[in-house]
C-alpha cells in the first residue's frame, strides 16, 4: 500500500465501547504490516505541533499584552 501511495487513517472509532487505545491500534498496525511510525510521529511533532503551539502562545500573549487595562472601581465609604 505504501508503494501505491494509499492514504490510510488509524483511529479507535469508539474508544470506550471498543476497549482499545490509539497506542494499541498503532501496535496492531505495526504487527500486521511492519509499520513503525515513530520517526514520522517525531517529524509531525517537530514540524507541525511545536511551531503551531508556539504561534498560538505568541498570538495569545500579544493579545493579552495589547488588551485595554481595566481600572479597578473605587469603593465609596
Amino acid at each position: 500500500m505504501t508503494r501505491l501511495r494509499f492514504r490510510v487513517t488509524v483511529n479507535t472509532d469508539n474508544r470506550l465501547m471498543s476497549g482499545t487505545t490509539m497506542s494499541r491500534e498503532m501496535q496492531l498496525l505495526g504487527e500486521a504490516f511492519g509499520y513503525d511510525p515513530f520517526d514520522e510521529r517525531l517529524a509531525l511533532i517537530d514540524d507541525v505541533n511545536k511551531p503551531g503551539y508556539a504561534e498560538l502562545v505568541s498570538t495569545r500573549s500579544q493579545a493579552f499584552r495589547s488588551r485595554p487595562r481595566r481600572v479597578p472601581a473605587q469603593t465609596h465609604r
